[in-house]
């Protein structure tokens, strides 16, 4: 499943959710609008993230996309003029973006339960966007600004346990070396969360970064980050047996994807712990 937009045949532009059982489909506008945009789509293909406007409304809004419910706009915070929906978590239920309040950008978490919550920022920063989110929701990466000078962009990690922290001191404390380096942006995590790229500049020059190894995946052999180590992870293991490249599902690390990774899976098969 693949989320997008388009213009087309005088309807303006238009989220689409593509499928190779389907092929491309106009997912709509909010009541009274004219224009909705998609962002991104679940590891499950069932929701699409983005942004639309309506009659409601005189600003763009997050918007959600369901097949079971359409198209729907987030609840904002109170007093917002725009919001955005960035990233969604593996099967839809937690989303991140930004939120434009008091002439600042805000980096938020949003659940159907809670709403929109807006993200702690870091001290001496102004505005904060939100990039990407791991597959339960539980982690957000993204990057701040400071406007006034001396101006500065710094990438954060928020974890529910952790609250905002700025992610290049995140990673000193954690022994990885980051001399030369000024993280500026983190633009995406890992299901797991274990993972994060971006950018920055290195000694000067503009660069792209990866991390890996951050936090420990409670159940390694749950590929796919749904909660469940099945078919799916199965499938995933077998599409790279063979494979010896560090990214690989190599489970017992032995350098390789092989039998003794595929019987670790099956003994973990069911409901990662």
């Amino acid at each position: 499943v693949i989320a997008g937009s388009a213009d087309g045949n005088g309807s303006g532009h238009r989220a689409v959710r593509w499928s190779s059982q389907v092929g491309p489909q106009n997912l709509g506008i909010l009541p009274g609008g004219t224009y909705s945009g998609a962002n991104a789509v679940s590891a499950d293909g069932s929701t699409i993230v983005g942004l639309a406007n309506s009659a409601d409304t005189s600003h763009y809004v997050a918007m959600r996309w369901t097949s079971a419910e359409g198209m729907q706009a987030l609840s904002e915070v109170p007093q917002a003029t725009a919001s955005e929906a960035v990233a969604v978590s593996f099967d839809g239920s937690v989303i991140t973006g930004n939120v434009y309040l008091n002439k600042r950008y805000f980096a938020y978490r949003w659940t159907s339960e809670a709403g929109m919550q807006l993200l702690p920022g870091l001290s001496g920063f102004e505005d904060f966007w939100g990039c990407a989110i791991s597959s339960d929701g539980s982690t957000i990466v993204g990057y701040c600004q400071r406007n006034s000078e001396p101006r500065a962009q710094v990438a954060f990690l928020w974890r529910s346990d952790l609250g905002m922290v700025s992610l290049p001191q995140y990673l000193a404390l954690r022994g990885v070396d980051v001399s030369g380096w000024q993280i500026e942006t983190a633009a995406g995590i890992s299901a797991d969360g274990s993972t994060i790229t971006g950018g920055g500049r290195y000694n000067g020059q503009s660069q792209a970064f990866i991390v890996r190894g951050l936090f420990p995946a409670s159940c390694p052999s749950d590929l796919d980050g749904n909660g469940l180590v099945n078919s799916g992870d199965l499938a995933l293991l077998l599409l790279e047996f063979g494979g010896m490249d560090p990214c690989s599902p190599d489970l017992d690390e032995s350098g390789v994807v092989d039998p003794g990774d595929l019987a670790l899976m099956l003994l973990d098969f069911g409901r990662c712990p």
